[in-house]
């Protein structure tokens, strides 16, 4: 496993090899994993203590073959989970089946398909053994908030739910294992340069790495333009892309309001594909009458979008180039008139 450069760990963090967000099931069973393979392990849970009421019942034989992993094979503990081989049926008032599953049967690994158990059981056990472990420390109450990354590992910023100082865990890893319950912030900021002239937009050659010695290579001035927006854009900090407080406005108000700043109204995102058979059919078209002779299979041409799927099947006379001609024109217009709504 990757460990981060000592001398690139803040001085007043935790460290760790691995940081885990998040001490449910999921978390303790890495935890006791990497604890066991003698990492540095910091667990950050923002509650005091385990949940006390089962939020999940059941459990597949690729979950018994984890428990397994770590000790805890099913026929090693009862009394926490027990194997389900028989139908799972739902039924209404009037015992009418609405709904019938096969949980009946052995995994690929051997053990049951279905297992029906008792969640804060296993996770107490579970505790147990992350308690065996030197290298795991685990910190109860407190909440992971910012998380700041570079090319040797993560910092993550934590804070006690109560009253108290921020603390920062540096580490190689971040593994966030909270079953979604924590809520995470990502943000990032793009600066382009589209200079109306495009003489201005001219970059210079990329260097071959093969050149004659002596020969210089091609270089071009950076326009003022773009050096000042990214002399702005660099002073960004990673805190303010995520805090809930700056919105994307006031920020790029906050960067470039020397300058002014337009920001466009938003447009509705749509799933879907800009492709038609009349589309299709245009540009089919515009081939000759030999290269659409050559795209006949089994007596029809058929055509799959690449982007969408979609396919279409045309017959060839379908696609005859005055037949073509009169839907390309047809969807010309068409364009023409979104164009100018």
């Amino acid at each position: 496993m990757t460990t981060l450069d000592e001398s690139r760990r803040p001085k007043d963090a935790l460290t760790a090899d691995v940081a885990i967000i998040g001490f449910g099931p999921v978390g303790k069973l890495l935890a006791i994993h990497l604890g066991r393979r003698g990492h540095a392990v910091v667990v950050v849970e923002r509650e005091l203590g385990r949940y006390p009421l089962p939020r999940a019942v059941t459990h597949c034989s690729d979950f018994a073959r984890i428990l397994q992993s770590v000790g805890l094979s099913p026929d090693t503990i009862p009394e926490i989970t027990e194997p389900y081989d028989d139908m799972y049926v739902w039924r209404n008032g009037e015992g009418e089946t609405l709904l019938e599953v096969d949980w009946t049967g052995r995994g690929e690994s051997s053990w049951h398909n279905t297992y029906f158990f008792h969640q804060p059981s296993l996770e107490e056990r579970l505790d147990a053994l992350v308690a065996e472990l030197p290298s795991v420390r685990v910190l109860r109450g407190h909440e992971a908030g910012a998380l700041t990354q570079n090319g040797e590992g993560a910092v993550v910023h934590i804070r006690p739910n109560a009253a108290g100082e921020e603390t920062r865990i540096s580490a190689a890893w971040v593994v966030g294992a909270d079953g979604a319950r924590q809520h995470w912030r990502a943000g990032g900021l793009v600066l382009q340069f589209l200079p109306r002239d495009p003489k201005r937009a001219q970059q210079a050659d990329l260097d071959p790495g093969d050149a004659p010695e002596g020969v210089e290579p091609h270089s071009l001035p950076v326009d003022d333009a773009w050096r000042e927006g990214r002399s702005l854009v660099a002073t960004v900090q990673d805190d303010e892309l995520i805090d809930p407080t700056v919105s994307s406005e006031r920020l790029l108000y906050q960067l470039f309001h020397q300058r002014g700043v337009r920001v466009f109204r938003s447009r509705k995102l749509i799933a879907e594909c800009s492709c038609s058979r009349e589309g299709v059919a245009a540009m089919l078209g515009n081939f000759s009458q030999d290269d659409r002779d050559h795209m006949v299979e089994n007596g029809v041409i058929t055509v799959t979008c690449e982007f969408c799927s979609a396919t279409y099947v045309f017959h060839p006379s379908d696609v005859a180039s005055d037949v073509a001609s009169d839907v390309t024109s047809d969807v010309a217009s068409e364009e023409a008139s979104r164009a100018e709504s």
